[in-house]
């Protein structure tokens, strides 16, 4: 074992991306390089450890792929993985993503009915009845258990496998396709564990009964919303895109939520919020506009909820708020291009809760608008240019950006102007966006 220093990229002049070839120091203290096919997860590698008997271990529901034609040693070598969600099969980069993938729709399906050999990581849910030998698993409760201790076996996973590799002529390998965009210093923003467990006693706030996914099959039915918080548009200037970005958050912002109000939020429905709100006199000073304002915030802390996706956009080259790596140099010299019109997806996984511990640990923590309300952490995942999109997704886009935020795509049976569909554009802002990482320039 070892951690990466540093690597260089180069054409692999085959389908599956560009190689990499990384510097590695190892734990005895050498320091040598080493090419992409080489270099794992460590959770990956470990899982990759388990044997029954002289075989190779096999997952429920998951199969590694590789190409055996290639040329590229990654996908010769390592491949990917493929997991039968709900009948149909979708490609991971990482073997425990497509493991939590496979038992997440598992649970999804059967809920507390769930057994521990219907799943590959049982351990990582409390067990509801310790004493049976097929215990069931209560899918409400995540588990601090370690993570490598599954003796799920398939012994029926002969089935053909139509994923031949060498047919995915337009195959996106999210390892090998991860557009890894460079910052400054790591500025996201982590809980410590000691906070982590501090809403477990509270259904609403608490995401214990969340599966947290990111994956195609999620955002095409989770809640969307659309963020456009410190955008003006006529000054064409968007200050909170990056640093949301960057840190790891998501707000609406506006006003605090009244202090008195806010043990009631869990109660009350979406309607007496706003209500509670628009009566109290912090909320005065918004004149004309609270009543809207008043109403995105209800929505926003009744509606958006662990699990559910957020879209921002970037789009003004002008923009003084502008984060560097929306810009790339053109030549030789200092000189930059604006990459965007951007937009970027990501799924929240905490609710934070107004005036608890964990809001003013993460106010602390914050280098940039600290103090701020109404906040979720959210990891952002999947970046896409806005040029990519269908001219009627562009279009659905440029009609709902007026409000700070709003919950986009949400009716199924609605056809929009130009015909577009809640399916039709959440495929399309999906299909067009790539996954990235935000790493730090060293």
């Amino acid at each position: 074992p070892g951690k990466i220093l540093s690597y260089r990229q180069f054409d692999s002049k085959s389908r599956y991306g560009d190689i990499r070839e990384y510097v590695v120091k190892f734990d005895d203290g050498d320091v040598g390089s080493t090419e992409d096919y080489n270099v794992f997860p460590l959770e990956d590698y470990l899982l990759g450890q388990w044997h029954k008997g002289g075989e190779e271990w096999k997952w429920n529901g998951v199969k590694n792929v590789t190409d055996g034609r290639s040329s590229d040693e990654w996908a010769k070598v390592v491949g990917w993985y493929v997991a039968n969600i709900d009948g149909k099969k979708q490609k991971f980069s990482t073997l425990a993503g497509a493991l939590r993938a496979y038992d997440a729709s598992v649970i999804k399906k059967k809920g507390n009915q769930t057994k521990e050999s219907d799943l590959n990581l049982p351990q990582e849910y409390q067990v509801a009845t310790p004493k049976k030998r097929e215990r069931d698993v209560n899918v409400a409760t995540p588990s601090p258990l370690p993570l490598l201790s599954s003796n799920s076996y398939d012994d029926n996973d002969d089935d053909d496998d139509d994923d031949d590799a060498s047919r995915f002529s337009d195959i996106g390998i999210e390892q090998r396709m991860t557009k890894r965009i460079k910052v400054e210093r790591d500025d996201k923003i982590h809980l410590p564990p000691q906070l982590e467990g501090d809403q477990n006693d509270d259904q609403f706030w608490s995401a214990r009964d969340a599966i947290i996914e990111f994956t195609e099959d999620a955002f095409k039915k989770k809640s969307i919303f659309h963020l456009n918080s410190f955008v003006d548009a006529k000054v064409k200037q968007n200050e909170g895109f990056g640093p949301f970005v960057e840190q790891g958050i998501a707000t609406p912002c506006f006003h605090d939520v009244p202090e008195d109000v806010a043990p009631m939020i869990a109660d009350m429905t979406q309607k007496e919020l706003r209500e509670a709100m628009l009566q109290h006199v912090d909320w005065e000073r918004f004149y004309d506009s609270r009543a809207s304002s008043a109403g995105q915030v209800a929505m926003w802390l009744k509606r958006c909820i662990p699990g559910s996706f957020i879209v921002m956009r970037h789009e003004y080259e002008r923009c003084h708020y502008c984060p560097k790596w929306l810009k790339e140099r053109s030549d030789a010299s200092d000189n930059s291009e604006y990459i965007g019109p951007v937009y970027i997806i990501g799924v929240v996984t905490r609710k934070i809760k107004p005036y608890s511990d964990e809001e003013a640990y993460v106010h602390t923590q914050m280098r940039y608008f600290k103090g701020i309300p109404h906040l979720c952490l959210v990891d952002w995942k999947r970046i896409g240019y806005k040029r990519d999109l269908k001219d009627e997704t562009q279009k659905y886009i440029n009609r709902i950006c007026q409000p700070t935020v709003v919950n986009i795509c949400n009716d199924f049976e609605k056809v929009y102007t130009d015909g577009a569909t809640a399916q039709s554009l959440r495929q399309d802002l999906w299909d067009n966006s790539s996954p990235f990482e935000l790493v730090v320039e060293v």
